[in-house]
């Protein structure tokens, strides 16, 4: 079957499915091996790099089958954090304006 991320992938191996495949897994790990060869790094380190990426993923999902969702974060690689906090990338000109009381209540604090 085909999922459209790992959260639905998981839920299908957990429904007993056989056979599943990730699209966007599958594009990146695609779009990643071409950008490292576009990049120079040559075809069969490429390919070495997502093989590992593979087996270190499906790693990943065995032990989230087992433990849930976030069992296998200790596999994931790079700055995780809890939640992004976005920065802009200059100062805005002038404080911004709620369009409805909602939205300043919950901005209340920010603009200042």
């Amino acid at each position: 079957m085909r999922s459209f991320d790992r959260e639905h992938s998981l839920q299908l191996l957990n429904a007993g499915v056989d056979m599943q495949v990730r699209e966007t897994f599958e594009s990146a790990i695609k779009f990643g091996q071409h950008a490292l060869c576009q990049l120079g790094v040559p075809q069969e380190d490429a390919l070495e790099i997502v093989e590992a990426v593979r087996r270190r993923d499906a790693e990943r999902v065995q032990l989230e089958l087992a433990g849930g969702l976030t069992a296998g974060a200790r596999l994931l690689i790079g700055n995780i954090a809890p939640s992004p906090t976005p920065t802009p990338f200059t100062p805005p000109r002038k404080a911004a304006t709620p369009l409805t009381p909602e939205t300043a209540e919950a901005t209340q604090g920010r603009n200042e």
